[in-house]
């Protein structure tokens, strides 16, 4: 064999490993091993409604916080444990490039929700952050910049959401 059809087997073998790897990297996740070291003992949840179409006036919040020891973290742990998350490749070559600047917060163009999970092991100290606003991006305290990652079921994604409005609403 010529050095050409060498460079060119070599070549093709380490496009279809780096396919394979892509494959593998944005396989469905649930929250467990997406971040598998988390020691949840408290969670402080941000939910934002949007009523209409392009609009930010109307936005209602809810804040809440949830310790281990309360009876709506069995609920709310199962609700996030319930969703799977796809993490696009692209993930892997924006964690080398600066952070870039955080772009203003604009209104969701149907009516949806945004929502913020910051979750704490116990003694206060973050170790994992939750943003779902067009898509869900994770950040740990080791990372450079949030991880991007997809639901891989909107509709079951939906439903969490609204259910995570309800579990914020004010203690009655």
């Amino acid at each position: 064999m010529d050095r050409k059809k060498v460079l060119y087997i070599a070549l093709m073998v380490v496009l279809v490993a780096l396919l394979l790897f892509g494959q593998w990297y944005k396989r469905p996740l649930g929250l467990d091993e997406l971040v598998p070291d988390v020691d949840a003992r408290s969670v402080s949840l941000t939910v934002t409604f949007y009523p209409e179409e392009g609009e930010t006036d109307g936005a209602q919040q809810r804040t809440r916080t949830l310790t281990a020891e309360e009876d709506d973290w069995q609920t709310l742990w199962q609700q996030l444990s319930s969703l799977e998350f796809r993490r696009p490749p692209t993930n892997l070559v924006q964690q080398f490039l600066p952070a870039s600047e955080s772009k203003k917060e604009k209104a969701p163009k149907t009516q949806s929700y945004t929502c913020l999970l910051t979750v704490s092991d116990g003694t206060g100290t973050e170790v994992l952050t939750l943003v779902c606003r067009d898509s869900w991006s994770y950040d740990t305290p080791g990372q450079r910049s949030p991880i991007t990652c997809y639901v891989t079921d909107q509709t079951q994604c939906g439903a969490v959401l609204e259910s995570l409005w309800d579990l914020a609403a004010p203690a009655a």
